[in-house]
């Protein structure tokens, strides 16, 4: 027995809740611990004290009419008050669902089956001629001279590059 659950049983231990092992458990660890003692104590008190208090005296008796008012309600049929609302959410659960069939049934374009083929050494060149050159440079791709960047680029666009 450890004072953590000695505290959460005290309460049990006094009303006689408790099995009768686990009442001589906690018994003996009272007699063991003294702060598990003094909170037996006061809960003992606490107890009488409120024993002691004259309750208030009800009128009637509140079983007979809570079950009274329970059988009442069980025979009457009384009608929801949003009883409108079933229709409301059964169209808009329509709606959804058919939502949700229109999206499904959009077709997806394929991915490309192979990937695109690319000259990389065009690429390079077509940015290495983007670039202004300085000045006096030679031409890095001298079977290019005299073709205009530009056509480089157009030339690259027209076959699908």
């Amino acid at each position: 027995m450890n004072c953590r659950r000695f505290t959460a049983n005290v309460s049990d231990l006094i009303a006689g809740r408790l099995d009768p092992v686990l009442a001589a458990e906690m018994s003996r660890h009272a007699a063991e611990c003294a702060r598990c003692a003094a909170e037996l104590s006061a809960e003992r008190r606490l107890r009488s004290a409120f024993e002691a208090v004259d309750g208030p005296v009800a009128e009637i008796d509140l079983r007979v009419a809570l079950a009274a008012r329970i059988s009442a309600a069980a025979t009457s049929r009384v009608r929801p008050a949003r009883a409108w609302l079933r229709p409301v959410f059964a169209l808009a659960g329509g709606a959804g669902l058919a939502a949700v069939l229109a999206l499904l049934s959009i077709p997806r374009s394929a991915p490309p089956s192979s990937p695109v083929e690319v000259d990389e050494t065009r690429v390079v060149r077509l940015v290495a001629d983007m670039q202004p050159a300085p000045e006096g440079a030679l031409d890095p791709w001298p079977e290019n001279a005299g073709v205009a960047p530009l056509s480089l680029a157009s030339s690259f666009a027209e076959e699908g590059r």
